[in-house]
């Protein structure tokens, strides 16, 4: 039952240091005069979703895309289905019109992207520089349209430490507890597939996804509950973001032959991935907020989604 110390382990050890990802960074960026919504898309979308892409790495290194691939569109879907929703339920969640119609259009673009190179099967290397070429480009226009936002109050004085090399510190530490959680849970999460008879992607879209998905929860939490909205909802959609264009893409750079999803993923899984992209979009206009009935809504969708995905195990 080592696996079981593994999991548990690597998802302590995840949570830990995506929390210390986020805290840092968020430091680090107030002291470079960032808008909040800047941080929320960028700096804690890509600290959160650090988790996702040390795990994609370790997985295709080790000969296990199924859990790469499985890991980051489960965790898109989680993100928006669960995370969002549980931010929304503690507290309507308030949208910033560029996370919709801007950051929004991005995700559901990169989300319909994936769906037509998983139904062909072209996650190559050259795909995976073509996505990495995106996201730095949406980087860029992230940076030149926000650097003009106010960027006053980013976050709460007692939420992080003032100190620039506090802040780096906890940054490094926060990257070496990723590294370290990524290796167990994947070591765990391999070991419990091959026990339960469970195929690899089923592990990597659930319990790895979920799993991964920890630190975009406690920043979620903790912004909702410190009122910092535009980090909320920016964080969601950018590592919605960063998972398809970063992690994917990174993988299949790194792959040694083409990525290929297997048939489940391609038929099911993707399609819900595209499906949370399209649905949180008029969830996040209507009134410019997301409602705790919308967060319950969601909620809802991604407890089918669990019961469906597992009821393809149970039959076979």
């Amino acid at each position: 039952m080592t696996f079981g110390l593994e999991i548990i382990g690597g998802l302590l050890l995840l949570a830990f240091g995506g929390e210390g990802l986020v805290r840092g960074g968020i430091g680090l960026a107030r002291s470079l005069g960032l808008s909040r919504l800047f941080v929320g898309v960028v700096i804690v979308s890509i600290g959160t979703s650090a988790p996702e892409l040390v795990v994609a790495v370790n997985a295709v290194l080790g000969g296990q895309p199924d859990i790469a691939t499985g890991n980051v569109i489960g965790s898109n879907i989680s993100n928006i289905f669960l995370v969002i929703a549980i931010g929304a339920l503690l507290y309507p969640i308030a949208i910033h019109r560029n996370t919709v119609f801007r950051d929004g259009a991005v995700l559901l673009g990169a989300s319909g992207l994936t769906v037509w190179l998983a139904q062909t099967q072209s996650f190559t290397s050259t795909v995976g520089q073509v996505f990495v070429a995106l996201l730095s480009l949406y980087i860029v226009v992230l940076l030149i349209t926000e650097r003009q936002a106010n960027t006053a109050a980013i976050v709460d004085n007692d939420m992080l430490s003032q100190n620039f090399f506090v802040n780096l510190l906890i940054v490094v530490a926060g990257a070496a507890a990723l590294m370290f959680g990524a290796q167990f849970l994947v070591a765990g999460a391999t070991e419990l597939a091959v026990a339960l008879n469970v195929p690899e992607s089923i592990i990597g879209l659930s319990l790895v996804a979920v799993g991964t998905s920890l630190p975009e929860l406690a920043a979620t939490i903790v912004a909702a509950m410190r009122r910092n909205p535009e980090i909320v909802a920016g964080n969601i959609i950018g590592s919605g973001i960063f998972n398809l264009f970063g992690i994917l893409g990174v993988s299949a750079i790194l792959s040694p032959v083409a990525i290929t999803l297997p048939t489940n993923m391609i038929r099911f899984d993707v399609w819900w991935m595209l499906a949370a992209s399209v649905i949180i979009i008029p969830f996040l206009a209507s009134n410019w907020r997301l409602s705790r009935l919308e967060g319950t809504l969601l909620l809802t969708l991604y407890a089918a989604y669990l019961t469906i995905l597992f009821g393809y195990v149970t039959l076979g």
